[in-house]
């Protein structure tokens, strides 16, 4: 984390805004000397760091997921069922039989030579 701050750091004493550089400093510098010389004054804002962490992670993977859902995979299979594209094949052919046709390349012989 404190190397991380270090380039946040940079980036903003690059872009001309030395206040919140040297805040990040500072912030880095602690982190950084903390976890080299006495890394146990680092073990409780770890723990509250791992806690938001899970929680964010808990809330992000609901939101990211139902988001796909709704937006992605949703609109996709309506899509398919409405131009009654069933690219597995699930629909049987005839009730008589759950057989699917070989297609033109798997009757041939020299297919098994060479199969992947």
């Amino acid at each position: 984390m404190g190397g991380v701050l270090v380039v946040m750091a940079l980036f903003w004493f690059w872009r001309g805004h030395a206040k919140t550089a040297s805040i990040l400093g500072v912030v880095a510098a602690f982190l950084i000397t903390a976890a080299w010389w006495c890394p146990r004054l680092l073990f409780l804002p770890n723990k509250i760091w791992l806690r938001l962490a899970h929680l964010l992670g808990w809330i992000n993977s609901r939101v990211i997921l139902t988001a796909i859902f709704l937006f992605v995979f949703t609109p996709v299979g309506m899509l398919l069922r409405a131009l009654k594209w069933d690219p597995l094949r699930l629909r049987l052919q005839s009730r008589e039989s759950e057989w699917a046709p070989y297609s033109e390349g798997i009757r041939d012989p020299k297919h098994y030579e060479r199969m992947y």
